[in-house]
């Protein structure tokens, strides 16, 4: 073939990654619970390496990856954000019945609070003395 080097060559596996990976990068910025070892999981999922048929260089950059292909990369993507949704919303629930009243958290809580105040209660106030109180008090034995 004769003409331009962006007309006669195109790109491979690794350089189209990596442009999807900063498109999904941008487009996902705003959901904070995706991370870019996720995102380039999914895509490395979907564009292993030795993937070809990405067109030419000036195709690529024209008209953008093939459409079956974005569409599994952005199904993938629903597919992770619906897992962490749900681990999200299990992590709240379990959370909740786990510390209201009668759940383990609650019980141990509330056991671990009443040995503090059993402590404090066999210790005298009259022993436990700030270090204020003490430089004071050596100050006024001194003079």
């Amino acid at each position: 073939m004769s003409g331009p080097w962006y007309e006669c060559q195109g790109p491979d596996a690794a350089y189209v990654r990596k442009h999807q990976l900063e498109r999904y990068k941008r487009q996902l910025n705003a959901d904070t619970t995706f991370t870019d070892s996720m995102i380039t999981e999914i895509i490395e999922k979907v564009i292993p390496d030795g993937t070809t048929g990405f067109g030419s260089y000036r195709g690529y950059a024209a008209f953008g990856l093939d459409d079956k292909l974005k569409s599994q990369i952005e199904a993938e993507i629903e597919i992770k954000r619906s897992e962490l949704n749900h681990r999200r919303r299990m992590s709240n629930t379990f959370t909740t019945i786990q510390f209201m009243p009668g759940g383990s958290g609650y019980v141990e809580t509330k056991n671990h609070f009443d040995n503090i105040v059993s402590e404090i209660k066999t210790n005298s106030y009259e022993t436990i003395s700030a270090p204020e109180e003490t430089r004071n008090e050596q100050e006024r034995e001194a003079e």
